[in-house]
């Protein structure tokens, strides 16, 4: 009797087994990177969000010969007559800004971020009398990057 042997075509169970757990492994890497880059991402937004706010403010005021008072909280920043935005983000701010009617801020601080630990490479925004920057906070201060 001639016995010739048919071979089996597919995988074995193992061999699914350790591709599954594979990817599994490369799943869990790759999501940590996505969490840790969406969080960066949104912090991004929420600085450029206050910059471009507090500028805008500035030169509605200018323009428009008014004094506007930013009114700052954790989480958003609004003037009583118009706009406001909303962060997603909290932020540790100091006060109220107020921009005089030759676009000038006569109040100014820093807003920084509450949570330091994103690793984001800006985290706060510095309102002076003339311009309103983004940086990195070291404790003390917003050092422009």
């Amino acid at each position: 009797m001639d016995r010739t042997l048919i071979s089996d075509r597919g995988f074995t169970l193992i061999e699914l087994m350790i591709v599954v757990a594979v990817i599994g492994i490369l799943m869990t890497i790759a999501m940590g990177n996505y969490t840790q880059t969406s969080r960066r991402s949104s912090i991004n937004r929420d600085l450029n969000a206050i910059a471009s706010f507090l500028q805008e403010k500035r030169l509605e005021a200018f323009s428009q010969k008014l004094q506007i008072t930013v009114t700052a909280t954790a989480t958003n920043l609004s003037t009583p007559a118009n706009g406001a935005i909303t962060m997603e983000n909290p932020f540790v701010v100091p006060a109220n800004f107020v921009v005089s009617t030759r676009g000038l801020y006569t109040t100014t601080g820093t807003l920084r971020l509450a949570d330091m630990s994103a690793g984001s490479p800006n985290n706060c925004v510095t309102v002076s009398i003339t311009r309103v920057r983004m940086g990195a906070w070291d404790g003390a201060n917003c050092i422009e990057n």
